[in-house]
């Protein structure tokens, strides 16, 4: 069953993919081949949803396939309402963008990530029950309770050798006893509040959707009447599960470093100062919070990168020496021609510590053989994993480039067309010659508009080599 989903214009589907892909211990929230794959529990029956785009930014299309059950026309309809709340299709972020264009910080974040939707949760509930496992615990450490309590008590579902995992409902954990938790590494506390929450839920004794009903202040004097929530939890949940874009969570951790990294404060902003910054905001301040969590996210992956360990090979190849560097996440330099080894050295020393870049023994040996068979002409596609170190628009117009078949050409005109700005031409060129995984993400079958070769930094010569192999075996 496939059905399509128009997101309000600008919207960028990969923005939305990268914040929900940013932990590997997230059991509910799937990323796949940029694809976004979810299992809902809706009236006891299971249905597993695969959600992909199909338009651009600035002419968005969500496609929406139920992969696994036969729903009723109202779940159906749930269904495709779940989808539309979690990708926040219906906000409009035009008058956002106008609102912090004198805001030196935010004008520059909301570039790097321009057509981000803040990504809501699918119920009120869950985003209640993930604000109360986040409290006083680090991020990484969140994701690792939650991953325990869904594969502990949620429904599962097994598709295409793979498993997927519901949210355990109010019902299910209102069962529980807090030892049953503590067991799973929650403090007795914290156990003691998300029983005591789902508890009330499941006795309909606090309906969660009937609550939005006056000013948000009023809203959070309701949600801080139940033990376990604090202002913080409160605020997050107005932001995440009522969607109400305007509400920040002044307390968090991660919101108050990236003020004070920003803001040229020293250190860690107060709650207070979050406050006096983000009053310049006033109608935007949760929609802010969004972008800046984003980019200290990016930056802090960017800082923990640098210590992952790099895997080097070289390949002898038709085109001379090829330079291959991966990290356990996938690929991320394929470097060859014209000043290929200082290209590939430079760009390592750059991206990753000294002691941390070694030769391979065998993490190289998928690529060296599908490359093998590219050059041998057995291999048209290539099937590998991803470590892709760029800006957010390099990358998109990265994922661009694989969509052009094997054999074939498109001009930067025509990418520029894809990612829904005509004008981006001379943006797309530059971003297509810091491509850093060269052959596997063809940039080589990027042409100028008037069919020649332009633009190749490993040499033109290069570029000719690798259309000729390819059209010669079409």
């Amino acid at each position: 069953m496939v059905s399509w989903i128009y997101p309000k214009p600008p919207f960028d589907f990969q923005h939305s993919l990268d914040y929900l892909n940013r932990s590997k211990m997230e059991p509910v929230d799937r990323v796949k081949n940029n694809q976004y794959l979810r299992l809902f529990l809706i009236k006891d029956s299971l249905f597993l949803v695969r959600v992909s785009e199909e338009g651009s930014v600035h002419s968005p299309c969500l496609k929406l396939e139920i992969l696994t059950g036969n729903p009723d026309s109202e779940q159906y309809n749930q269904i495709t309402a779940l989808v539309a709340r979690i990708f926040n299709v219906d906000l409009d972020l035009t008058d956002f963008y106008q609102a912090v264009e004198q805001d030196r910080v935010l004008k520059r974040i909301t570039k790097n990530y321009f057509g981000f939707k803040p990504v809501l949760t699918p119920t009120i509930f869950e985003a209640l029950a993930w604000a109360i496992i986040g409290q006083q615990v680090n991020l990484n450490f969140a994701f690792q309770l939650k991953n325990s309590l869904v594969k502990e008590f949620g429904e599962k579902l097994e598709y295409d050798s793979d498993v997927f995992y519901a949210f355990p409902s109010p019902e299910k954990l209102a069962d529980l006893n807090p030892e049953q938790l503590t067991r799973l590494k929650f403090s007795h506390r914290k156990a003691e509040y998300l029983i005591g929450l789902t508890r009330k839920i499941s006795k309909g004794n606090w309906k969660l959707n009937e609550l939005l009903q006056g000013d948000p202040e009023q809203l959070i004097a309701s949600l801080v009447q139940f033990n376990g929530v604090g202002r913080w939890t409160a605020e997050y949940v107005l932001l995440k599960g009522y969607g109400c874009l305007d509400s920040i969570p002044a307390a968090d951790i991660g919101l108050r470093n990236a003020i004070g990294k920003y803001y040229g404060l020293k250190g860690q902003a107060s709650e207070e100062e979050v406050r006096e910054i983000s009053s310049a905001w006033k109608g935007y301040r949760g929609l802010a919070s969004f972008y800046l969590w984003r980019q200290f996210q990016e930056d802090m992956e960017a800082e923990k990168r640098k210590k992952k360990k790099v895997y080097c090979s070289v390949l002898n190849s038709p085109l001379g020496e090829i330079y291959i560097a991966s990290t356990d996440q996938g690929v991320c330099n394929i470097s060859f021609g014209e000043g290929g080894k200082e290209n590939f050295d430079s760009w390592l020393a750059k991206n990753f510590l000294a002691e941390n870049i070694v030769k391979a023994e065998n993490e190289n040996n998928k690529i060296l053989r599908q490359l093998e068979e590219y050059f041998q002409g057995e291999r048209t596609e290539f099937a590998l994993d991803f470590d892709l170190i760029g800006t957010p628009f390099q990358k998109r117009v990265w994922k661009q480039l694989l969509t052009i078949p094997y054999g074939s050409t498109a001009s930067y005109k025509e990418i520029a067309d894809k990612l829904g700005n005509s004008n981006l031409s001379r943006a797309v060129g530059l971003a297509n010659s810091k491509n850093p995984i060269g052959i596997v993400i063809p940039c080589h079958r990027v042409i100028g508009t008037s069919g020649e070769l332009v633009g190749y930094a490993g040499g033109l010569q290069y570029k000719r080599m690798l259309l000729d192999l390819e059209r010669a075996r079409i």
